[in-house]
């Protein structure tokens, strides 16, 4: 039996993680598998001689997640993320004035314009999110913008060129680009957790003093452990 620690990215919340570990878990040769949301990390036994490390890594992508190679691509995916929201902010603030303060059914056929993009880019991750949620027969945060804005945004898609009525364009962009933001900065404060930790686990002694006949000695703290 073997040991793998794997960076993971797309997680929303612990149902993300549920349903990685699920997944994981249907598979013959995998022991055991924790994956924890806060550290976005699989913590996963498995036996070497039934599945291999890529098959493994292919189950969680398979998942709808990503298995990340260096802490470099998560910069890159935060710095991408940051480049979604200031795309969604620069759609959905006209949208919101116009919706608030100026509405006129004359401006329906303009929000929708401005909203589209914002429902694609922006509603894309939760889409794609959503799917493999249900496709391990659970529900999570993905599940639930998606349904919400679509909501929204498909009622007023029919009300501005089939029906007659209110539209809600404003609503489906604002609650993708405040969650977006919202995603993003736990991202960072979850990234910046980690890195404490991490320098935290490098205060560990490198060394033990022990008195040995009579004599002061330095020994490995593991083989100390093993002698306790």
């Amino acid at each position: 039996m073997e040991k793998i620690t794997l960076k993971i990215k797309g997680m929303h919340c612990e149902s993300c993680a549920k349903t990685i570990e699920k997944a994981l878990l249907k598979e013959k040769g995998i022991f055991l598998a924790n994956v924890n949301f806060a550290l976005e990390k699989a913590f996963i036994e498995y036996d070497p001689k039934e599945i291999g490390i890529n098959e493994i890594k292919k189950l969680i992508e398979n998942s709808g997640y990503k298995v990340l190679a260096a802490e470099g691509e998560m910069k890159d995916e935060i710095k991408k993320d940051w480049q979604r929201f200031w795309f969604g902010l620069i759609l959905t603030l006209p949208v919101w004035i116009i919706a608030t303060f100026f509405y006129d059914p004359k401006f329906n056929l303009l929000l929708f314009i401005l909203a589209t993009p914002v429902q694609i880019v922006l509603g894309l991750p939760f889409y794609r999110g959503a799917y493999f949620a249900l496709k391990q027969k659970m529900a999570d945060m993905n599940v639930l913008v998606a349904l919400s804005t679509s909501a929204a945004y498909f009622y007023s898609f029919f009300a501005t060129f089939f029906i007659s009525g209110p539209v809600f364009y404003e609503a489906s962009t604002t609650v993708l680009t405040t969650i977006t933001l919202g995603m993003l900065l736990e991202k960072i404060s979850r990234g910046k957790a980690g890195e404490a930790i991490k320098k935290l686990m490098e205060l560990e002694a490198k060394t033990a003093r022990v008195i040995r006949n009579d004599k002061e000695i330095e020994i490995l703290p593991a083989k100390f452990k093993k002698e306790i």
